[in-house]
């Protein structure tokens, strides 16, 4: 399980296909290295500030997660 939390790019703005958007490409990442598939989760907010990280986790509470991203300008 991977979760993503944070701002705009951790939320995909500006990509032009969800294969593209920075979770996803961890995720890939990652299933290739472990050779079998992963869940991602992705709970950022366009417009986000550090102080949102604290809600968006809350948000996600029971992802059991193993990795998380976080991205906030």
């Amino acid at each position: 399980e991977i979760l993503v939390l944070g701002d705009s790019s951790a939320a995909g703005m500006g990509a032009h296909q969800p294969r593209e958007t920075v979770g996803a490409i961890v995720a890939n990442g990652v299933s290739a290295l472990m050779g079998r598939p992963v869940h991602l989760s992705n709970h950022a907010v366009v417009g986000a500030e550090s102080s949102d990280l604290e809600r968006q986790l809350a948000e996600a509470n029971g992802t059991q997660s193993r990795f998380m991203s976080c991205s906030t300008d």
